[in-house]
């Protein structure tokens, strides 16, 4: 499944590419038909660096898209066509710690004056055959939510950098598009990694069920950062939507 995969995100560089590149065309083009009035709507001193931000970051926004509905595609169309017994995955599997190293693997290295060549493993991985659809659903989910939650990140930072070639820094968007991509961040990125341990679980209870490495995986160290910074970015959230009422209220003011 995974070369199948990639195979097919490999072969769909060029279309991509075309979109891509149609993209930026149409952009600009829109770019060339506007004529912003005065005020607010005037480019600001930084809107150079602040269109080129923005471009990049919606050219790579749409790619992850592309890229996550390849994926999707990929896996669901597989699952109905129950084609996964017949395509082998790679799966960790803990390994004894009598598992001991060869020394060609590891050659001798200096620690405090002392040689040591003696190591063991902890993991390996293998590859096997035989998922069901349900459980390849779930044990290549995340391939399909990591590039969705880049492409929805990158839109917010694109639309960001538009408000700010534009002087419109308190805009009704910015606030609901932070709201959008801080919780992105926190239910997708939590989301993903939940169904990659539990996919993986899973998928080692059905592939090697019965024998003593067919046991589930214990929860590992758990990630933080995308909730950490969700978190962060809906504060910022508030404060542009109070911002952006201190600015009506002072609209006619000054």
């Amino acid at each position: 499944m995974d070369l199948l995969l990639w195979n097919v995100l490999f072969a769909a560089i060029p279309l991509i590419l075309v979109i891509v590149i149609g993209v930026v065309l149409f952009v600009i083009a829109r770019r060339r038909r506007a004529d912003p009035a005065g005020g607010e709507g005037q480019p600001s001193r930084t809107a150079g660096i602040a269109r080129v931000v923005a471009v990049v970051a919606f050219v790579y926004g749409v790619a992850a898209a592309v890229g996550s509905l390849l994926a999707a595609v990929v896996v669901v169309s597989s699952a109905a066509q129950g084609s996964h017994g017949g395509n082998a995955v790679t799966l960790p599997v803990p390994a004894s710690t009598a598992t001991a190293i060869p020394d060609s693997v590891l050659p001798p290295f200096d620690l405090g004056g002392e040689l040591l060549s003696y190591g063991h493993f902890s993991e390996v991985s293998i590859t096997g055959f035989g998922m069901s659809s349900a459980t390849a659903l779930l044990f290549f989910a995340p391939m399909i939510l990591t590039p969705l939650l880049h492409a929805i990140v990158a839109v917010g930072i694109a639309t960001l950098a538009k408000r700010i070639e534009l002087n419109q820094g308190f805009a009704p968007q910015l606030a609901k598009t932070a709201v959008v991509v801080g919780t992105s961040l926190i239910v997708i990125g939590s989301l993903s990694q939940v169904l990659e341990t539990y996919g993986t679980s899973l998928a080692r209870h059905e592939i090697l069920g019965g024998s003593e490495l067919g046991g589930w995986i214990g929860p590992g160290p758990v990630d933080l950062t995308h909730v950490a910074a969700g978190a962060g970015i809906l504060l910022v959230a508030v404060l542009l939507k109070r911002g952006e009422q201190l600015q009506n209220d002072t609209k006619g003011l000054v």
